[in-house]
């Protein structure tokens, strides 16, 4: 398959996937049909090890179930005639951007990835965004909450981000403890934890607590005592 035959397919991919709620199973059938191909082989991007290995690895475990019992059902019937079945491609981002970046890349080159799933961990997926509109490849993130400055039409979540999310969060913990003093430690080095911190800081003076701590530590750090000692 040629380059630009590639490029006209994932941007068809991202058409349909937009017209359908950014669903990961009906957009990319109408592709593989149209291609004469039986199975639709998407790419993960996970942290599989590191700091965030724990919410990376459950992703990649949940992906695997889905298509495992979409597989075991027979495949997925796009209504038309077509019959097809998934391939997940798991690869390690290790929680660094570059190697999520580069990962993406990788998947760019194959012609028969038709999108990429992940990761969860906001410091691959941030820097994911931009490049994914560099080499026309979608990206339907499962667990980053990361604001995005400048979103792309390749580029598409399945949850909230934090400014949305965190603040209901916080208000509603707020109705029902009517806290005073709130105290806050979070991961600088995770964007997603740094977003969360932002929020708890907007909203002192809107819920009316002091913020009697504002701390910060980076992945990989042993020692909290300073922190949580001012904390205390």
């Amino acid at each position: 398959m040629s380059s630009r035959t590639r490029t006209l397919s994932r941007r068809r991919f991202v058409q349909l996937a937009s017209a359908t709620a950014g669903t990961l199973i009906a957009a990319p059938a109408v592709i593989a049909r149209a291609q004469g191909v039986k199975t639709i082989k998407f790419g993960e991007i996970q942290s599989l090890t590191g700091p965030s290995a724990a919410y990376g690895i459950r992703a990649r475990d949940g992906s695997k179930m889905a298509v495992d019992a979409i597989n075991e059902a027979g495949g997925y019937d796009d209504g038309h005639g077509g019959r097809f079945k998934l391939e997940q491609v798991a690869a390690d981002m290790a929680n660094e951007a570059k190697q999520a970046v580069t990962l993406l890349r990788q998947f760019a080159l194959q012609s028969d990835i038709v999108a990429v799933l992940g990761p969860t961990n906001s410091v691959g997926f941030a820097a994911m965004v931009p490049v994914a509109s560099q080499v026309n490849v979608l990206v339907v993130n499962n667990g980053s909450g990361v604001p995005i400055k400048k979103p792309s039409e390749w580029v598409y979540r399945v949850n909230p981000v934090a400014t949305a999310a965190v603040p209901i969060f916080l208000r509603k913990v707020w109705e029902k403890e009517k806290f005073k003093r709130l105290a806050v430690i979070y991961d600088q080095t995770q964007d997603a934890q740094a977003a969360d911190a932002q929020v708890c800081r907007d909203q002192k003076a809107t819920l009316g607590y002091e913020l009697v701590a504002d701390e910060a530590f980076r992945a990989g750090d042993q020692d909290f005592s300073a922190q949580i000692s001012k904390i205390k």
